[in-house]
């Protein structure tokens, strides 16, 4: 089975020119909230369609104004991001790793400052946590458990960390840590990241339930890279060289 190639620090730099196009960037994710939100996304037992998700990661306005060729660009770009992010989580691989171009500063406070890579990805996986939660309790997914577990809930709290200081100053009073200064905690939370993303990962694939009721666990897989002629994550049903089209000037949607 021919497989796609590992998601590239090229491919990651298309996708952040694509998302410059977007007229109102507060509304929107950039790269790296996009591998933040789409982690999140990833981790849920139930495969989400992108037409389900790209309006909340561009934001349905900017849909509105950004036109037919650049949502189908942008559009390859995430699909190829949300399909590394797929083969990471739901495949049997020795480390759950951040895509290219997403990475921590040397200075642990430093990745709590607004534009930080950390503080973005943070950001991202906040809202896409947040939104997975939002879907459940409208009953939009329907092989989750309702309430999800103790580890589930302490990983998502190490990963939203860094999304912003007020959080990581509110988190800390709560855990109540007064022998740490908020230098020595955000230390700390870098230190155990890597871990807590593949305890979330863990913990995520183990609320899935079938529909009657019976908890099961779903074990990750032992499996290839995805092939071009898979079935495409993005839920239209095609197979993924029919959405992400390699050309000789990088990659463009075929749909």
């Amino acid at each position: 089975m021919g497989g796609m190639p590992a998601y590239s620090m090229k491919q990651a730099s298309a996708l952040q020119v694509s998302l410059f196009a977007i007229s109102d960037p507060f509304d929107s994710l950039g790269y790296h909230g996009c591998a933040g939100f789409l982690f999140a996304v990833a981790c849920s037992p139930e495969i989400i369609p992108s037409y389900d998700w790209l309006p909340v990661v561009l934001g349905r306005d900017n849909m509105d104004q950004l036109g037919p060729e650049n949502i189908k660009a942008i559009h390859a770009g995430l699909m190829l991001l949300y399909s590394e992010l797929n083969q990471q989580v739901h495949c049997d691989v020795d480390v759950i790793e951040l895509p290219p171009g997403c990475y921590f500063f040397e200075d642990p406070l430093s990745n709590l400052e607004d534009h930080a890579p950390m503080n973005q990805w943070s950001n991202g996986f906040a809202k896409g946590y947040q939104w997975l939660e939002q879907l459940k309790s409208e009953s939009k997914l329907l092989n989750i458990a309702d309430q999800p577990t103790e580890d589930l809930v302490k990983q998502a709290e190490v990963l939203r960390f860094f999304a912003n200081e007020d959080r990581a100053c509110t988190l800390k009073e709560e855990l109540d840590v007064d022998d740490y200064i908020l230098e020595e905690k955000a230390a700390n939370m870098q230190a155990v990241f890597h871990s807590a993303m593949e305890r979330f990962v863990a913990a995520s694939l183990d609320t899935q339930v079938v529909r009657r009721g019976n908890k099961k666990k779903l074990n990750r897989l032992s499996c290839g890279k995805i092939g071009r002629n898979d079935s495409c994550l993005c839920g239209s049903g095609k197979n993924t060289k029919s959405v992400v089209r390699r050309t000789r000037g990088g990659f463009k949607p075929g749909i």
